[in-house]
């Protein structure tokens, strides 16, 4: 529930910023477990990343992250894990 609020919101901010073009999707399958790396240079981008799939995405972030008042509750909420 929580996360499908969350990835309902990014997917409106994210398509309020900015405009997508998503290539090789295909390349991914569709179960199973996959690992998408990328480098970003913005605090939404690992959502612009996960928001296109249509399956539960688990991200990554700094675990610094989780010491911000607002992200780090919005992280914990969607199941960020802390590295």
């Amino acid at each position: 529930m929580r996360y499908r609020f969350i990835r309902i919101m990014a997917g409106l901010l994210t398509f309020l910023q900015m405009r997508l073009h998503i290539s090789h999707q295909d390349a991914i399958p569709a179960g199973g477990p996959v690992l998408l790396v990328s480098n970003h240079l913005g605090m939404t981008d690992p959502l612009v990343v996960a928001l296109p799939l249509d399956r539960q995405v688990r991200i990554l972030a700094k675990a610094e992250l989780f010491e911000m008042p607002l992200l780090g509750w919005l992280a914990r909420q969607a199941g960020v894990i802390p590295v």
